[in-house]
């Protein structure tokens, strides 16, 4: 099977992107609905613990998301910090 019709294609790989793109259209479509019944079926089966589960499961996600942000943040400022620092000692040592 020849994915390209022309040179240009498979210079370009616009043809092998919309291929890429419509086998994974079904994936595109059906994990929302597999997650909605995988999700209901849960609940049948654990009842009022599961939705407390998936609160902590959420709550726990969002903490460790704003942790990963701050440090982020954190390593940012402490970069500026150490390139100031480098910047004083490499003039100091260029006089």
């Amino acid at each position: 099977m020849f994915l390209f019709k022309c040179e240009e294609d498979k210079i370009s790989g616009t043809n092998f992107d919309t291929f890429l793109f419509l086998t994974s259209l079904p994936k595109i479509l059906t994990v929302p609905f597999n997650l909605l019944v995988s999700f209901y079926a849960l609940f049948i089966f654990f009842g009022k613990s599961f939705v407390v589960g998936l609160t902590i499961l959420v709550i726990m996600i969002l903490i460790i998301w704003y942790i990963q942000y701050r440090y982020l943040i954190n390593t940012k400022e402490m970069l500026k910090k150490k390139d100031k620092r480098m910047r004083l000692t490499t003039h100091t040592f260029q006089l």
